[in-house]
């Protein structure tokens, strides 16, 4: 939420208006009350042969209420049993304006493919000196039957 609020803020710097003044003051209180909140790793040395990498990525359709554009964002982990070590994140507005949620899903599948599992995977590979697997975790059923497939006649 605070990574959204920062980076839709950031975007009218030079354009401020009165809702951008009630979304820093939102941004302010969100951060006064959860300052004690910290972001929790653990790596389990028993793990080391088991740990792989998994990915959240997520999107949404024309969040923004200035903007057709979807935005995607991702989450990365290091995980196995009792292994949890966040690796990568990302909040990013899409470039182009997609058709249906199910398209914001795939770009933002895409680029966290793309962009952050392979090269994770690849650097996690070398560290370990064995293959790390990576697994996407897609929360939308359309966008998972298109990539089982691997193609979709409607889009």
């Amino acid at each position: 939420m605070c990574i959204l609020e920062i980076n839709n803020l950031s975007k009218y710097v030079t354009r401020w208006n009165a809702l951008c003044d009630k979304q820093l003051r939102h941004l302010y209180s969100y951060l006064l009350h959860t300052k004690d909140k910290k972001l929790h790793a653990y790596v389990d040395p028993n793990d080391i042969d088991n740990v792989c990498i998994h990915a959240y990525p997520d999107a949404d359709l024309a969040g923004s209420y200035d903007t057709t554009k979807s935005t995607s964002g991702a989450f990365m982990e290091l995980a196995g049993i009792n292994t949890f070590f966040p690796l990568d994140w990302f909040s990013k507005k899409q470039t182009a304006t997609s058709h249906s949620t199910t398209e914001a899903e795939l770009v933002s599948a895409s680029k966290c493919l793309r962009e952050s599992i392979i090269p994770i995977q690849e650097f996690w590979s070398l560290l370990l000196q064995r293959p790390v697997t990576g697994v996407i975790h897609e929360d939308n059923m359309s966008t998972i039957t298109i990539i089982e497939s691997g193609y979709s006649p409607q889009m």
